[in-house]
This record gives structure tokens, C-alpha cells and sequence, in this order.
């Protein structure tokens, strides 16, 4: 079966059975035993947002298939993850540390803490000390925008890597947490082409979990890293760091029109940059949109994520009053 029929049968699928659709793409995503993030939509307008407890998007507590996730994984000997068996990857990394900060939280098991601070350590080691990158030493081929990136950084890790850092610190209260994360924004007023993470739509602000050119403005990557910059604001008051949100607010504000289709939301905007492509649908990404909306609509409430909030739970068979 070729990618057109297959699109063509989700399509219908999911306009004739919108629940039953994204329970089948729930459902496929967790048997994949890679992910870390709770694909649940709840059918409300906002969810709050706690800097201080369980990540956006992440499990209160291991889920069933906790144990396969990690049985997935290799670790290094000082008990990181690494992608493809051999790279350091800051997303997986971050988010693996989120995912054990939760856990400690909601569970109270030390285990969790213990990897927790390996993460943290981890970090502490391997930040760059000019730009605050965490640097991805392998290739990826960003296929949309046709383009390779090499030694490269991403707008999304560093942001998780912040709040990741931001939650420690409450625990630990060790200061070295804090300067990483404050350092991890150093290159996000940055423009990609002077090896930044900031590319401009028209004037209006994103920060690039694939620093591709021509811009790629990756949707879920964006708001990750806004809530990093709002996560570090909620211990010290520091006047770039809270231009880079504000920033951030006003540009999703306004570019989040371009990311919605008829059945759900675009992953990125690269049909618009690199043209002449097709649109990179969210699929499971699109439950994540919801949930990362849900929780700016209630530290940044505004009517256009009100809107798609709306909309995009519709599309998956939840009606918001």
C-alpha cells in the first residue's frame, strides 16, 4: 500500500471516527515502547502548569511500559542514555531526567532521584561554556528542509534541559544548577546563520529545535523551549531572559494560525518555507500540541491558543465547552 492510500484511509478514518483514530495512534505510539510522554487528552480548556512538579507532557508515575522503555535504551556507564547505541542526545537526555524527577516526586523512590542527579551531573560536564550549548556530535538529516546539520544544537533540548535544571535546583539548591540553565538561553537572540538558534518569521521570534535553513519552526520544539525560559523566570528575575518569553509568546500568538490543517495540526511549517513539499502532519505529535496549549493557556492565557485548544481536541473527538 503506498503513502497516498495510506493517507488517504487515515484521512477518513479520522473524520469519520475522530476518537477512534486517536486512540489507535495512542495505542501504536506506546507499543513502541519509546516514549515519554503521557498521550492523554483531558477535555479542558487549560491544564495548570507546575514548575516545580511533573514536565508538561510527562507520566506522574512509570507507566506499564516503564520497564520496556528502558530495556530499549543503552546506557553509558555512568548510567546516560544514549541514541543509536553510541550519542549523547539532549533531548532524550533531558527528558529522561524529567521523566525520573516526576517519578521521585510522585513516588518518593530514591531511585529515581539517584538518576536524576546523574542527569544533572551529566549536564554540568558537557555545556559548552561560551554559547551554553549541549552540542549533538552526529549527523541528522532534516528531510523536509533538505538539510544536514553537523555538531549542531537544538532550541528544544536546551529548554528542556533548563527546566529539567530549574526542578533540581528545588531539591538540591545547589546554584551551579541555575547558572546552566541560564546559560542554555545564551544563544537564542542568536540567528541560525551565526550559529544561533533564532530564526524570524516575518519578524516574529522562534527558537529552532532544528536550525535548518531555511527555517524549519518546528511546532512542539518551540513551546518546549518557552516553557524552559518561563521555568527559569520563576526563580530569578533577569530582564533578557524574560524579553526572550515575551518574545516567544507574541511570535506563537500570531504564527499559530499557520500550523493548523482541516484534521489536525502540522508538525512544522516547512511546507511553507522550503515549498513545493507536503505537510508534515503532527499525528501523535498533534496530541501533544493540545497538551502543550492546554498548559501556556494557563500561565499565558490568550484567545488564539483558546481557539486551536478548541479546534484541535475536535479533531481527536473531544468537545471543550
Amino acid at each position: 500500500m503506498n503513502r497516498a492510500v495510506k493517507s488517504y484511509i487515515r484521512d477518513c478514518v479520522s473524520i469519520v471516527f475522530p476518537r477512534l483514530w486517536y486512540r489507535i495512534l495512542r495505542s501504536k505510539t506506546y507499543r513502541s515502547y519509546r516514549v515519554v510522554n503521557d498521550l492523554t487528552i483531558y477535555p479542558q480548556l487549560s491544564l495548570p502548569y507546575d514548575p516545580a512538579s511533573t514536565y508538561v507532557t510527562m507520566f506522574k508515575t512509570p507507566p506499564r511500559h516503564y520497564g520496556k522503555i528502558n530495556a530499549n535504551r543503552t546506557f553509558d556507564s555512568e548510567g546516560i542514555p544514549l541514541y543509536q547505541d553510541k550519542y549523547y542526545n539532549l533531548v532524550q537526555i533531558a527528558q529522561y531526567g524529567l521523566t525520573e524527577f516526576g517519578y521521585y516526586k510522585n513516588t518518593g523512590k530514591e531511585k529515581h532521584l539517584k538518576n536524576a542527579r546523574k542527569v544533572c551531573e551529566w549536564l554540568l560536564n558537557n555545556q559548552e561554556p561560551t554559547t551554553g550549548y549541549w552540542v549533538y556530535h552526529f549527523e541528522f538529516y532534516h528531510r523536509a528542509t533538505d538539510y544536514t546539520l553537523k555538531d549542531w544544537a537544538c532550541a528544544m533540548g536546551q529548554g528542556q534541559a533548563a527546566s529539567f535544571l530549574t526542578r533540581m535546583w528545588r531539591i538540591d539548591q545547589d546554584d551551579r544548577y541555575l547558572e546552566a540553565a541560564r546559560n542554555a538561553f545564551n544563544m537564542f537572540d542568536v540567528p541560525v546563520s551565526d550559529g544561533g538558534l533564532l530564526a524570524e518569521f516575518h519578524g516574529y521570534k522562534m527558537y529552532e529545535e532544528y536550525p535548518t535553513d531555511p527555517a524549519s519552526f518546528t511546532l512542539n520544539g518551540m513551546i518546549f523551549a518557552t516553557f524552559g525560559l518561563y521555568d527559569y523566570l520563576q526563580l530569578r528575575k533577569d530582564e533578557h531572559i524574560q524579553s526572550l518569553f515575551d518574545e516567544a509568546l507574541k511570535s506563537l500568538e500570531y504564527m499559530l494560525p499557520l500550523y493548523d490543517d482541516d484534521l489536525a495540526s502540522n508538525y512544522d511549517i516547512s511546507h511553507i518555507t522550503a515549498r513545493k513539499i507536503p505537510k508534515v502532519k503532527g499525528d501523535k505529535y498533534h496530541i501533544i500540541h493540545i497538551n502543550l496549549l492546554q498548559n501556556l493557556e494557563s500561565i499565558a492565557p490568550h484567545p488564539t491558543f483558546e481557539y486551536y485548544i478548541r479546534k484541535w481536541a475536535k479533531t481527536s473527538g473531544f468537545v471543550i465547552d
